[in-house]
């Protein structure tokens, strides 16, 4: 299967989120928490700083890195460390519960359409992991064992 021409602009649209996300996080981290309802301390600046970061190492692979499934794969990894900061923020950095409520489903909305951006880029560049065929009298480089070399396909 090869990749579509919208799931190759569903990647480079991902990655270029992630330089817009990753620049604003590292810029203005306190306006964001203020958005996100998060209490604006040391400690949520400096991890806005750290998931901006991440941000923009995605946006490298997918859009000047050509490494788009890794890129993509990373940020569904982080969508699951994000998840898990704003469920530590809900009960102990909260200033708003109906912005993070909102801040959690953005972000869970967004998991969900980077799961299906990597999941499609991986099946039509073609799995590593898929296993080999079973018919390997093809294969140039297959010798088969010296027993099984009079049967048919060995």
């Amino acid at each position: 299967m090869e990749i579509t021409s919208s799931e190759a602009k569903l990647a480079q649209g991902l990655g270029w989120a992630s330089l817009g996300l990753g620049a604003t996080m590292v810029a203005v981290p306190k306006s964001l928490n203020r958005l996100a309802g998060i209490r604006d301390v040391g400690s949520t600046r400096l991890w806005q700083r750290v998931v901006g970061v991440r941000e923009l190492a995605a946006f490298g692979l997918i859009v000047l890195g050509g490494q788009r499934r890794v890129g993509l794969w990373a940020r569904v990894a982080g969508d699951a460390v994000d998840l898990a900061l704003l469920g530590a923020a809900a009960g102990r950095k909260r200033e708003s519960g109906a912005r993070l409520a909102a801040a959690t489903a953005g972000i869970a909305a967004i998991a969900a359409l980077d799961a299906y951006a990597a999941t499609r880029l991986a099946s039509a560049d073609g799995d590593p992991r898929e296993e080999p065929p079973d018919d390997l009298s093809q294969d140039p480089a297959y010798e088969p064992p010296e027993a099984l070399k009079g049967i048919k396909g060995g």
